[in-house]
C-alpha cells in the first residue's frame, strides 16, 4: 500500500566541507612528486635512527621492578646493576713457594705492590693474605696463644 509512497518535503544534501576541502586541497598536495620523496627521506631517516638506537637499548627487565624494596635479595640486584659492569675478580696463583723463606714473602709483597701501581688495568684495592701472614708469624705478643711459631715447621708445597 504504502509501497510508493515518496515525501515531498526532502530536505537537499548538505555540502561536505570537510571532504570538500581534503580532496580539492590535501589529496593533490600529498600526491605531488616532491611531498613523495620528502616523505620517502624522512621515512627512511626515521628507520635508520631508530636502528641505530637500538645498540643503546637496554635488553631485559630489571630485576628490582618485580621485588619488595629493603629485601635482601632487592640489595643483591641493585648492587649488582650499580657494580656488575667492574669485571670478573682475578687471582695470582703461585706453586712451589717455601713461604716460611722471608726473602720469598718480600717477593710476594713486591709482587702485590706492583700489582696496586697499575691503576688503569687493576682496579684497587688488591687483597692480599701476605702481610697478614708475615705478621702472623713474626714473633709477637700473639705468637703463643696463636702458636704462629709452628708455622715454620710446616711443610708447604712438597
Amino acid at each position: 500500500m504504502f509501497c510508493c509512497w515518496k515525501d515531498k518535503d526532502v530536505k537537499p544534501v548538505r555540502q561536505d566541507i570537510i571532504r570538500k576541502y581534503f580532496n580539492n586541497h590535501f589529496v593533490p598536495f600529498v600526491f605531488r612528486k616532491p611531498t613523495k620523496i620528502l616523505t620517502t627521506v624522512i621515512t627512511i631517516l626515521l628507520i635508520v635512527l631508530g636502528g641505530f638506537s637500538t645498540k643503546k637499548i637496554l635488553r631485559g627487565l630489571n630485576q628490582n621492578v618485580s621485588l619488595v624494596s629493603g629485601s635482601d635479595i632487592y640489595e643483591y640486584f641493585e648492587t649488582l646493576y650499580i657494580y656488575g659492569d667492574a669485571g670478573p675478580p682475578a687471582y695470582v696463583i703461585f706453586h712451589g713457594v717455601n713461604y716460611t723463606d722471608p726473602d720469598n714473602i718480600a717477593e710476594l709483597e713486591l709482587i702485590n705492590a706492583e700489582l696496586a701501581a697499575l691503576n688503569n688495568t687493576v682496579q684497587s684495592p688488591i687483597y692480599s693474605w701476605v702481610s697478614p701472614f708475615k705478621n702472623f708469624i713474626s714473633k709477637g705478643e700473639w705468637s703463643d696463644s696463636c702458636g704462629s711459631d709452628k708455622v715454620m715447621q710446616l711443610s708447604f708445597d712438597e
